[in-house]
């Protein structure tokens, strides 16, 4: 399967942009599928993953978030190793390496889990 089609076939994504924000004219998050950004050497992003077989998340950082996707549905991090298939259920950009980081370890926390149950 092509990894453009993976990710066409994710729903539902939610992204928050950490530098501008994504919202449409009424003020509400827009929620994307197929039109993730193609990762820029100056992109971060903080990112959720749900496994399939277990139902349970997995919150990461990375600058290339579609690299890191494959990884994971390829069982080459050891974190989330034999817990395939994925789907990118949370998203968000950031403008450079320690936003997206601080954003992880809150995401992490319990006070990010609610943020994230109450959408």
């Amino acid at each position: 399967m092509a990894l453009s089609t993976t990710f066409a076939s994710i729903h539902p994504v939610r992204s928050r942009a950490r530098t501008q924000a994504s919202a449409t004219s009424n003020g509400a998050s827009r929620a994307l599928t197929a039109d993730l950004p193609r990762s820029r050497k100056y992109m971060f992003y903080t990112y959720i993953l749900r496994s399939k077989k277990d139902d349970k998340l997995y919150t990461g950082a990375t600058n290339d978030l579609r690299k890191r996707f494959s990884q994971h549905q390829n069982n080459q991090v050891a974190a989330t190793k034999g817990r395939g298939p994925f789907e990118l259920i949370y998203y968000e950009a950031c403008l450079n390496q320690q936003d997206a980081f601080v954003r992880e370890k809150y995401l992490k926390s319990g006070r990010g889990k609610l943020y994230l149950k109450k959408d």
